[in-house]
């Protein structure tokens, strides 16, 4: 009895990853993608994507604050990826 429902914890815990990884594949092929060659025999690959964004009035300028996410991944020799979380903020004169 223990042992059926192990196993049928583990499936469904399969599933469940398995719709995750499917997402994420999703989202990574919808994500715009910009080649850019860093060095001789080298390619790197960028993916920025905006999480959130938030625009205010300040003392008569619009504030806006986004939360960007940059996934960087090389290619060469060993494939390497790095993800970088970062607050970017644009000032503009109110119009």
């Amino acid at each position: 009895m223990g042992v059926s429902v192990a196993v049928s914890v583990l499936a469904l815990l399969a599933e469940v990853s398995l719709i995750y990884l499917q997402r994420r594949l999703d989202r990574y092929r919808q994500t715009a993608v910009s080649i850019i060659p860093a060095k001789r025999n080298s390619l790197r690959t960028k993916q920025d994507e905006i999480v959130t964004s938030e625009s205010r009035e300040v003392h008569g300028e619009v504030v806006t604050v986004a939360r960007e996410r940059v996934v960087e991944i090389r290619r060469w020799g060993r494939p390497m990826q790095r993800v970088i979380d970062r607050m970017v903020w644009r000032r503009e004169p109110k119009n």
